[in-house]
């Protein structure tokens, strides 16, 4: 049974007698603003149910170089049991997304100085419900944005904004991979309006033409995205998540990708 969050923050010395209120929540971490210290402090709690094989020691690490560049809020202590973290609060969490700031953090985060690592979206899909992974793949592979560091869940919940300002957080997917995987996350999780403006403005700060090679492997990018994103509601669902949260999600993922397949 998990311990609930004011017991794990009160285990945490200098933090036994503050209270907590929610700030906010993303699709499995739950974020809660920290009551009482002289400085603002949000604390972040780890999901268990929806993980996909996260590695929460890495994740650390990324957060901490995406704060060096100040494209994270400053992590305060990260639980060596990995159920938590608490980090400098950095404005509220965003409700919308001003496109040239997110295009600016995401241009910086996807150039931080990572090792190269091999990456294979097709190959984390069950082969059996994808047969198309592949080819998505390999169309997405004829972008030519190189490949770099991605956060991969740029979507609502996953941004802190202040006086028009980005920050990303929740880095438990991060690692290397195709930036174009993030230009449809935010497309699918923002909206076309917003996914537009970013994917014009990426591009044309990198000073590359959006031809229809481009378009190409955007929609097998969106289609890795949303596949993805069905098998992770699935696991969650398999393993305790919130399933009327989790159903509703599904059913969005699946009409999405079906509209793509028309």
């Amino acid at each position: 049974m998990p311990l609930r969050p004011e017991t794990l923050l009160h285990r945490l010395k200098g933090y036994e007698h503050f209270s907590l209120r929610p700030f906010d929540r993303g699709s499995a971490n739950g974020l809660f603003e920290v009551i009482g210290p002289a400085q603002e402090t949000l604390m972040r709690v780890h999901d268990t149910w929806a993980t996909m094989g996260v590695d929460r020691g890495r994740e650390a690490a990324l957060w901490h170089l995406a704060c060096q560049q100040r494209l994270a809020p400053e992590l305060i202590h990260w639980d060596p049991a990995h159920r938590f973290c608490v980090m400098r609060r950095w404005g509220q969490a965003a409700d919308t997304l001003p496109p040239s700031e997110a295009i600016s953090v995401l241009l910086a985060f996807h150039r931080l100085p990572a090792a190269p690592a091999p990456w294979d979206y097709a190959a984390n899909l069950c082969s059996e419900r994808w047969p198309a992974a592949k080819q998505w793949q390999a169309q997405l592979l004829a972008s030519a944005l190189s490949a770099g560091l991605c956060h991969h869940d740029p979507g609502r919940g996953n941004w802190l904004c202040r006086h028009g300002a980005l920050r990303l957080i929740d880095f438990e997917y991060a690692g290397w991979g195709h930036p174009l995987w993030d230009l449809a996350c935010l497309d699918v999780e923002w909206g076309a309006e917003v996914g537009s403006l970013v994917l014009k403005g990426y591009y044309a700060a990198l000073g590359l033409t959006l031809n229809d090679a481009e378009y190409r492997a955007l929609a097998s990018a969106r289609r890795l995205y949303l596949a993805t994103s069905i098998d992770w509601c699935r696991q969650a669902m398999e393993q305790g998540g919130d399933l009327a949260q989790l159903q509703t999600w599904l059913s969005r993922y699946q009409q999405l990708l079906g509209a793509c397949e028309d």
